[in-house]
């Protein structure tokens, strides 16, 4: 549930609690003071302030519980209104306070789940294109360290200690990015890296595009994509072999410039496919 749902739940909540006529009739007060109380006292909110824990809305609770026993003793109409208004505003910051914050480790909480998944679904790819390279020795030294990080993650997290856990999963997820990225042509090119021709540098785009098709590929298999997000996946796919194959046509003609160009598109389009899989990749 998101914060402006909440907002506008307790908005109707305070709505409700105040929307009787201010009377001087006693059977009317009365019933603004049993609606307050129970804002106060037993409402969803309420039980949020008093468990939360945080010293700022359970000082803003007890504020609003005083202000309420004031206008008990109040016979002034407006008087009573005017307090129980105060103590309605009181009580709404303080759930406010603690609703903010729960979603808040909601989302802390799903961001790490989101990711973790990933860290989980790129370490078994890794671990396929390991195989299908015959790399055995990088196979089980990423699992090694990769396993030892998410038990580090877990750990920080049962503490809850979500920013040290999420630290421990980007780790863990480097350090499979990085091994992928070595075993593009068995060496460890960087991105960065200057080339001797363009040619070369072609060569080079061309085994990044297959190295992100095969990833593709694996993740698909392994996640068993069906529906809307194979339609998604494909339409990623169609352009990135459309524009592949622009890419080989210029090459033919020795354009590496605008092959390589090409393929760089090509390859981003490969990526959004992988992002549409459920796993992040930088682009």
């Amino acid at each position: 549930m998101s914060y402006n749902t909440i907002s506008r739940i307790y908005c109707l909540l305070l709505l409700l609690a105040l929307s009787l006529p201010v009377l001087s009739e006693t059977p009317a007060k009365d019933s603004r003071l049993k609606s307050m109380i129970k804002l106060i006292e037993s409402s969803s909110g309420a039980q949020k302030v008093k468990t939360s824990g945080n010293e700022k809305a359970l000082q803003l609770k007890k504020q609003a519980r005083k202000l309420y026993k004031k206008a008990k003793k109040s016979d002034d109409p407006d008087e009573v209104k005017k307090l129980l208004d105060d103590a309605a505003k009181k009580m709404f910051e303080a759930i406010r306070i603690v609703s903010s914050k729960e979603v808040s480790e909601k989302k802390k909480g799903k961001d790490y789940l989101r990711r973790l998944k990933s860290v989980e679904s790129l370490l078994s790819a890794q671990q396929r294109v390991s195989d299908e390279k015959n790399q055995q020795d990088m196979k089980a030294q990423v699992k090694d360290q990769v396993e030892t990080l998410l038990k580090q993650a877990n750990s920080f997290r049962d503490k809850g200690e979500i920013a040290g856990a999420m630290v421990m999963l980007n780790k863990a997820y480097d350090a499979i990015k990085d091994s992928l990225e070595s075993m593009r042509s068995g060496d460890t090119l960087v991105r960065t890296l200057n080339f001797a021709t363009k040619e070369d540098e072609y060569h080079y785009e061309l085994d990044r595009n297959d190295t992100h098709l095969m990833l593709v590929k694996v993740l698909m298999d392994e996640k068993k994509t069906q529906g809307s997000m194979v339609e998604r996946i494909s339409d990623f796919l169609n352009e990135a072999k459309s524009l592949r194959a622009k890419a080989e046509k210029e090459a033919k003609t020795e354009n590496y410039d605008r092959a390589i160009g090409i393929l760089e598109k090509s390859t981003k389009q490969i990526v959004k496919a992988i992002r549409a899989a459920g796993v992040y990749i930088p682009g």
